[in-house]
C-alpha cells in the first residue's frame, strides 16, 4: 500500500535567478503553500505547475524531501 501525505516537507528551496526576478514575492509564497499540500506519494518526487500574471513556473520536490527547485517554464 502507497501512503499518500497531503502535507509534504519540502526542504530547501533552491530557484534559479531567472525565476526569483520574474516572480512576485507573495505570488511564490502562495505557490510553495499550495506544492506543500500537493497530494504526493512517500519516496516519490513530485511537480506542481503555478503561474502568475502569464509567467509559468514549477516547483520539484525531490524524493527525499530534501529539495525543491523552483524554475520557470523557458529554463527546462
Amino acid at each position: 500500500m502507497l501512503a499518500v501525505q497531503s502535507h509534504a516537507r519540502l526542504g530547501t528551496l533552491v530557484a534559479t535567478s531567472d525565476a526569483m526576478a520574474a516572480i512576485p514575492r507573495d505570488a511564490l509564497s502562495r505557490a510553495v503553500r499550495c506544492h506543500a499540500y500537493a497530494r504526493c506519494i512517500e519516496g516519490e518526487p513530485f511537480r506542481t505547475r503555478h503561474s502568475w500574471e502569464g509567467v509559468v513556473f514549477y516547483l520539484r520536490t525531490d524524493g527525499g524531501r530534501s529539495e525543491t527547485t523552483i524554475w520557470l517554464e523557458e529554463e527546462r
